[in-house]
């Protein structure tokens, strides 16, 4: 049987080289990383990581042969990324990405994904040359999988009084026999915090943003954030008051925090479309927490997003088989 360890190493080396002129950096793993040659990483000088698994693989390519690649299924988590360096006849050769979503597309064969090298199977594969456009994903893969310690909270509380109104105004009509209560904040985050889907939250910070023309005070429970609330012990609360545009505040919040924490906003402009989806667009995920459209709710993003009637409706007494 031939061995392809030296061909497999010079497609390593390849790797390294194409990924080190974008600024892309690798390293060796010290341990078994489930098939990883090289583990792509995010930024060295932080205290946790995001790295991608690479698995560097070589095949020549002959005129009417045809060979396979194999994989483990177990090894191609979402942040598996094949690169296969070919090489034909004609001494020509390319570097081939094959992302996770990709692989998961292939034929299986004893817990293994197979995929047969030849001339045609390549020939089809132009779109998954290494180019500007695969180092794009790459980069973006890594941005969402960027390890942050902590979640906060944005409260758009213009959005937030209107919201609640809506909501009482719905629950009222079904419900018209039960008192509902006046909402305590505290209450408000616990049932948002219920559908948060990021890792490592275990700190919370919550920062309401309230207008001086908006009375939210007067329909939930807001503590005072200079006397110590035990109710709060877990959740850092910033409460800041402003006679400024609201959402343009946030905005600019967001954009300073947005690398280092995982936020889940609380709002509904149309003023946040654009800033969302520029952040979507390079790969960065928030969960969006806003009204339904068929409730007057104008905010389109691709971002994961929480109806907020639901959250709203158990913190002003409702329980879930009445919402």
């Amino acid at each position: 049987m031939r061995d392809n360890k030296p061909a497999e190493l010079q497609a390593e080396t390849l790797v390294i080289h194409q990924l080190l002129k974008y600024g892309i950096k690798t390293s060796k793993p010290s341990f078994d990383q489930e098939g990883a040659d090289l583990l792509i990483i995010h930024q060295v000088t932080q205290k946790s990581t995001a790295f991608i698994k690479a698995q560097c693989k070589y095949r020549s390519i002959f005129k009417g042969a045809a060979n396979n690649i194999t994989i483990p299924v177990k090894y191609v988590t979402d942040n598996f990324i094949l690169f296969l360096y070919t090489i034909d006849e004609g001494k020509k050769d390319g570097l081939y990405v094959f992302f996770a979503s990709e692989i998961k597309n292939w034929k299986i064969s004893k817990d293994q994904y197979r995929f047969v090298v030849s001339e045609k199977t390549i020939g089809q594969s132009g779109s998954n040359l290494f180019t500007d456009q695969i180092v794009t994903t790459i980069n973006n893969l890594l941005a969402q999988r960027t390890y942050k310690n902590y979640t906060t909270i944005i409260i758009d509380g213009i959005f937030l009084e209107k919201a609640l109104g809506k909501t009482l105004s719905i629950y009222h009509d079904i419900w018209p026999n039960i008192v509902l209560k006046r909402p305590l904040l505290i209450e408000i985050i616990h049932h948002i915090l219920s559908y948060n889907q990021f890792p490592n939250t275990a700190d919370i910070h919550c920062v309401l943003f309230l207008s001086e023309d908006f009375n939210l005070e007067y329909f939930v429970d807001v503590p005072d954030t200079r006397a110590s609330n035990t109710d709060f012990s877990e959740i850092q609360l910033t409460v800041r008051k402003t006679n400024k545009i609201v959402s343009f505040q946030i905005l600019d919040y967001l954009e300073r925090v947005i690398n280092i924490e995982n936020i889940i906003l609380v709002a509904d402009d149309i003023v946040y479309e654009h800033p969302l989806n520029d952040l979507k667009s390079k790969g960065i995920d928030i969960i969006l927490v806003r009204m339904e459209t068929e409730l007057g709710g104008n905010l389109y993003t691709s971002h994961r997003w929480v109806d907020i009637t639901y959250p709203l409706g158990l913190s002003v007494g409702l329980k879930n088989h009445e919402l």
